[in-house]
Formats: C-alpha cells, sequence, structure tokens
C-alpha cells in the first residue's frame, strides 16, 4: 500500500506541458524522452501478464514514438476508466472512517452500498450476481483489481459484470466523480492523446433512488443525473486547463435502462456545444439488444425514439454495433442506415461480408477499434483452439478494404490496459508502422464530432509530428529493452 501510495503521490503532480512549445524537434526529442523515462505505464501493473514473445525485440525506439505521437481517441468508457487500485483506497479510507463494530457480523457501512446481489439482464443464464461478498473479501489491492477486471472470458457479459463490483462506490459521490474525471485527464495527458471524446451515462453514475439495503436507506441521498454532468465536466474542465489537451463528452443511454433513453437525450441537447468540455454527441452502451424490435420491443422503441430526435436536433450520433454476436453484422447496417450513426463502436462483425465493408467505406463511416477489448469480449471471432494470429485481426481487413478505422482503449481500467498498449500491441503483434499510425490518426480527426477549424489545429499538430519524426523510425536492436527496464522497475507490483 505504501508503495502504491507514494507512486500516486507522483502521479498528481506532474509537470505542466501546456505551456511547453513543442514546434521543435528538440521539445519533441525531450518530450519523448519524459514519458520513456519518467512515467510507469498506466493501469498496466502486472507486466508479467502482458509479456510475450513479440515484446523481445521491442525497442526504446518504439516506445519513444508511441508515448510522444499525439493521439487522438474516439472510443473511451469514462466509468470503465476508473481505476481500481484508487477506488480500493478510497474504499479503505471510508472504512477506518466509519463505526468500529464489536460485532463481527455487523456489515460496515461503507460495504451497503452493494446490495447481497444484483439481476444481470444481460447474462444469458439471467442468474442474480453476488455483489457485496465477493469485494468484501478483497483484502489486498490485486485482490480488488482481479475482481474489477475482465482477461481471459471473451465475454462481453462477463465484463459487464465487472461493472457492478465499483459502480456502487462511484455512484452519487459527486466529489469522488469530479476526482476521477480530472484523473481521466491525467492519463490522456501521460500518453500524449491531445484529443479524446471520452463517453458515459450520467444516469448510471446517479443515485436516482435510495440505494443499498433498508439499513442503509436512512442515508441515502437522491443524486440526479444533471448533477453528475456538472461534477464530471467540472472535473474534466479542470483537467483540460491543467494538462492543456481537449476532451469532450459523448453522452450514452444504457440498452437495459430504457427509461433513461429520453433524459439521455435532454441532458445532450441542453450541454450540447458548452465548451469547453461539452457534449458532442450521443451512444447507446452495454449491448445491442435495442436493435432486435423482434425479440426486446421493450428496449427498442424508446432508443429509437431517442436516436431519431437526436438527428432531428443534429446531435452527432456514434453507435455500439457489430460487436459481440454474428446477429450483430445486421445492426452495423441499420446503426448507419435507420439510426444515422456517423461512426461505429467495434463493428468486428462486418469483416466477413465485404459489402457490407463496401457500403460502410462508401457511406463515410469511421470505425473505433479497441483490440484489446475485441479479444476479451469475443468481438474478435477465431477459432480459440488454434493459435491467435493478430495478424488476422478485423482491423487488418477493414484496412484491406479501405474502412476508415482508429484505435482505441474502450474500458481501459476494465481491461487492464491503456491506449499506449493499444499501440504497443498494433506495433509488436500485427506490424503497424509509423504511417498506419498517422493515417489512423488523420482519419479519427476526420471523424471527431469536432468544428472543421478544431480538426485542422488537430491535423497540423500531427503532420508536424510525423514530419519531423521520420529519424525516429522503428529501429530492431539487441540491448536492453524498454519493457526489460520498466518491468523491473514495477516488480513492487507484481
Amino acid at each position: 500500500m505504501t508503495n502504491q501510495n507514494s507512486n500516486r503521490q507522483s502521479e498528481e503532480q506532474p509537470k505542466d506541458r501546456s505551456s511547453q512549445p513543442q514546434s521543435t524537434q528538440e521539445n519533441e526529442d525531450a518530450n519523448a524522452k519524459f514519458f520513456v523515462t519518467q512515467k510507469s505505464l498506466p493501469l498496466v501493473r502486472y507486466l508479467s501478464s502482458n509479456h510475450s514473445d513479440e515484446w523481445d525485440s521491442y525497442t526504446d525506439d518504439e516506445e519513444s514514438f508511441i508515448q510522444s505521437f499525439p493521439k487522438i481517441e474516439l472510443h473511451v468508457h469514462l466509468d470503465g476508466s476508473f481505476d481500481p487500485h484508487y477506488l480500493f483506497d478510497f474504499l479503505q479510507q471510508q472504512l477506518q472512517q466509519s463505526p468500529q463494530y464489536s460485532d463481527p457480523i455487523q456489515t460496515p457501512s461503507p460495504y451497503l452500498c452493494w446490495p447481497t446481489e444484483q439481476p444481470v439482464p444481460w447474462d444469458p443464464d439471467n442468474s442474480p450476481l453476488p455483489l457485496r461478498s465477493k469485494v468484501q473479501d478483497c483484502q489486498t489491492p490485486k485482490q480488488y483489481h482481479q475482481l474489477c477486471t475482465c482477461r481471459g472470458y471473451r465475454s462481453l457479459a462477463q465484463m459487464l459484470h465487472c461493472f457492478q463490483y465499483f459502480l456502487p462506490l462511484v455512484q452519487g459521490n459527486l466529489e469522488l466523480l469530479e476526482k476521477l474525471a480530472f484523473d481521466f485527464v491525467q492519463r490522456q495527458w501521460e500518453q500524449h492523446v491531445m484529443y479524446t471524446e471520452v463517453r458515459y451515462s450520467p444516469h448510471l453514475l446517479a443515485t436516482q433512488q435510495s440505494t443499498g439495503d433498508e439499513e442503509n436507506k436512512a442515508t441515502s441521498s437522491i443524486i440526479s443525473a444533471e448533477q453528475v454532468y456538472q461534477a464530471v465536466t467540472h472535473g474534466l474542465r479542470r483537467g483540460t486547463q491543467h494538462f492543456g489537451i481537449k476532451v469532450n463528452q459523448i453522452l450514452c443511454a444504457i440498452t437495459w435502462h430504457p427509461e433513461w433513453a429520453e433524459g439521455t437525450l435532454e441532458l445532450a441537447q441542453e450541454h450540447f456545444h458548452e465548451f469547453p468540455c461539452g457534449v458532442v454527441g450521443i451512444d447507446i452502451a452495454a449491448g445491442e439488444e435495442h436493435f432486435d424490435v423482434e425479440r426486446h420491443p421493450e428496449l427498442y422503441q424508446p432508443h429509437y425514439d431517442m436516436i431519431q430526435k437526436a438527428k432531428q436536433l443534429h446531435i452527432p450520433i456514434a453507435l455500439h454495433a457489430g460487436e459481440s454476436t454474428s446477429r450483430a453484422r445486421d445492426n452495423v447496417r441499420t446503426a448507419i442506415e435507420t439510426y444515422g450513426a456517423k461512426r461505429i463502436g467495434h463493428g468486428y462483425r462486418m469483416v466477413d461480408q465485404p459489402e457490407l465493408m463496401k457500403f460502410v467505406k462508401e457511406r463515410g463511416c469511421h470505425v473505433e477499434v479497441c483490440l484489446t477489448s475485441s479479444d476479451e469480449t469475443g468481438g474478435w471471432d477465431y477459432d480459440e483452439n488454434t493459435h491467435k494470429d493478430w495478424k488476422q485481426h478485423p482491423c487488418v481487413t477493414m484496412k484491406q478494404h479501405g474502412v476508415p478505422f482508429s484505435l482505441s482503449s474502450d474500458d481501459p481500467a476494465v481491461f487492464h490496459t491503456s491506449l499506449a498498449w493499444q499501440y504497443r500491441t498494433a506495433v509488436t503483434k500485427i506490424g503497424f508502422d509509423r504511417e498506419i499510425f498517422e493515417q489512423t490518426n488523420l482519419d479519427a480527426i476526420a471523424a471527431a464530432f469536432l468544428p472543421e477549424d478544431e480538426k485542422e489545429e488537430l491535423r497540423e499538430q500531427v503532420r508536424r509530428y510525423c514530419s519531423n519524426a521520420h529519424r525516429r523510425s522503428f529501429r530492431r536492436a539487441s540491448s536492453e529493452t524498454f519493457t526489460d527496464r520498466v518491468y523491473l522497475s514495477n516488480k513492487q507490483y507484481l
């Protein structure tokens, strides 16, 4: 705990890079050196679990390029970015401040925000998920981290389960939400992400009614989605002002909560383009069942109505579609033709239909690709009994067919990853080079929900960096690698 807390404190007091000039090669090299030598890898503390043979030839040149490259991220969930280590520390602080009960059977009050168990409608078994006991069993940050992360299951349902182990802790806590939003901006800055469109559901982070068991209802308070939005926005604005990067918001409806759809649209309309950190788009997250009018009419109609109204209000639409099942490929066409989506989140199931990829390309629809997520949710469909070949990833097929896409991290904390790790994976396992990164980020800028003048500013930053980075091309070397040094420096977390 001591090492983690001291590391946390050092991360919360970064040097302010926003005022540093970036127009010269000297300053760009200095920035690259800062990121490589001074920052540990965000949210990837157990590096042994990420080691594979491909990393053996990974060089400092590649890491320097990846860390200093000016990135765009279009698909990242705020609530999927909450660091479990930080939340565990917060929970321990709450426990220390709570009354100490002599009766060992008495549940300490901080745990009461978790119900004993919770229905999970997205699970095919529809079995209640035990929550409170699972959280109480976690005695170390590592145990809580493992509970809140999804690796190795290849299941979207299992990923959604992970959120239930930390959402009750943050729901309705406006001070904590503001802090977490600020921390999100810091992690984007650490990875040199110059523009982000972060998405979340204010309703999911609110407390629309008293939460917890009967014994805790007396102390529960109702926090609205509007209050959540204000807290998050304040944290994002403080962060962007401090770190000198740009972040805007996409508000999400939640598939399994159709009663939130209308309120989500109202929030988006009210705060649309309230810059800085304003709302720039709308989405529907946590499953694609809302597309299925036959099987889920109760989910379909409210979300369909929400999107149609958003179109009338000229609020841009980015939709999760084509992610996790064979039926989902039809959702890609529906999202574009019927719902008017300008961007598709994931879309991996389109790649076995060349005509669909042609349609996506002709409509100019951008695909938000998340490498780690596609593997962990099962969105990337491959034979699990054979060797996993990253060179056969759906994004490779998209590239071959001219479908514009960019890389994002999706839920970095839940998937135990980061945007920088998506880039590292693309280099070592797929074979992406500087030119591909340049093109995917220019494509991301073109698809961003921004005015054209702001897009041009971002394009200029990418082009300027790439024109000055020719001598920083990837080179293989037999010397000690960056991964070796980071692994050794982070052994305290293994």
